[in-house]
């Protein structure tokens, strides 16, 4: 594995990182042990050097590990360089000034959603979430887009991990409930919520591919629920072309996704 001019110690250290990484997002020390066939002192080592750093944070329930927030730091570096923000950047500030609302990146992370770049509108009065903030992916029509473009083992592993914790006012509060949700969102193109994260928002998002067709974020609007509800359609609309537009920027072949009207698939919740 390491070569005569690898640091050990390192190379170890990178190994359990890109561990936590991995599906399903949250590992425990016995886990990584088997996994990367390390002694398990080794990796108690490791561990607690990647959370001095941030890079590790350990779950005061579960006791397992998975990435910490500066973690979020590597990511955008990465994700930068992979011209992800630089491609929806101005994809973004148009979306934001036709509609004149927040709109919003989001990918995922260690089984999360984490909040990578805004664009607002000049409307004074508007929604403003800050970038880095993280979520579960069951809550929000952000989040809820990337889950049901996920692969089943994972939305499984996720759902086992985390449960259904209550986000927001509206939040789904059953499995059986959230996976006809995501089978709609997947049927439609695009993900309507209201009041799953946040008392009086709405959230309209549609998800956005890389070239290998692999779900990579989603772009989303956000805003007050009555700005949304009488201008839906046109919402709609704005941010599944809008995510394409990324989609295709990024190398998708898009095999031309067709989506229906608000109606009774339409979730409450955001």
């Amino acid at each position: 594995m390491a070569g005569s001019r690898t640091l050990q110690s390192l190379d170890t250290g990178l190994r359990v990182l890109f561990c936590l990484a991995r599906e399903p997002g949250e590992w425990g020390t016995a886990e990584l042990s088997r996994e990367l066939e390390i002694p398990k002192s080794v990796v108690h080592s490791v561990l607690a050097t990647l959370r001095l750093h941030g890079l590790a944070e350990q779950d005061r329930v579960s006791r397992r590990y998975r990435l910490g927030p500066r973690s979020l730091e590597l990511g955008r570096a990465a994700v930068s360089r992979n011209d992800l923000r630089l491609v929806a950047r101005p994809v973004m500030q148009r979306l934001a000034a036709v509609t004149d609302e927040s709109a919003y990146l989001v990918v995922p992370l260690g089984g999360e959603g984490v909040l990578l770049e805004r664009a607002d509108p000049a409307n004074p009065i508007r929604v403003t979430m800050e970038v880095g903030s993280r979520g579960p992916l069951h809550a929000g029509a952000a989040f809820k887009v990337i889950l049901a473009h996920l692969p089943d083992d994972t939305v499984r592993d996720i759902l086992n991990r985390q449960g259904l914790p209550p986000v927001g006012p509206k939040t789904p509060s059953s499995v059986a409930e959230l996976m006809d949700q995501l089978e709609a969102i997947r049927r439609l193109g695009y993900s309507y919520t209201e009041e799953e994260t946040f008392k009086g928002v709405a959230g309209v998002a549609a998800a956005v591919f890389d070239a290998t067709g692999q779900v990579v974020a989603s772009l989303s609007l956000a805003g007050l629920i009555p700005r949304f509800r009488h201008r839906l359609e046109r919402l709609r609309d704005d941010v599944t072309s809008a995510a394409a537009t990324i989609s295709e920027r990024l190398g998708h072949q898009s095999g031309g996704r067709a989506h229906g009207p608000p109606g009774p698939h339409r979730q409450a919740g955001d």
